[in-house]
């Protein structure tokens, strides 16, 4: 028995996806969040107009200071997403659709 481990010093393993701490916002009224992922490079998760007004809520998804503040506070629901969409893509930039949130 000497060669086996207790629950209590067995690691957790590792999440797949390991999200940046900040959202960030460009020109083109999409919001972006990046992933470490276990296996792959960075991945690149788009919120896009449509999300954002559609499935978020953001009555005018062309203000970027409150797209960001609006994701903030959806982090929950959004990281829910991006796992989803990663089911569905095995690109590197995923764009996040109204499914991904069912």
């Amino acid at each position: 028995m000497a060669g086996r481990r207790s629950k209590s010093d067995q690691q957790a393993p590792r999440p797949l996806l390991a999200f940046d701490a900040q959202f960030e916002a460009d020109d083109s009224l999409r919001v972006y969040l990046w992933a470490e992922h276990q296996s792959r490079s960075r991945i690149r998760f788009e919120i896009g107009p449509d999300v954002l007004s559609e499935v978020l809520g953001s009555a005018d998804p062309a203000h970027d200071d409150d797209n960001l503040a609006l994701c903030r506070r959806e982090r929950l629901r959004i990281v829910a997403a991006c796992s989803n969409a990663l089911r569905r893509s095995a690109l590197n930039e995923i764009r996040l659709e109204p499914r991904d949130f069912e």
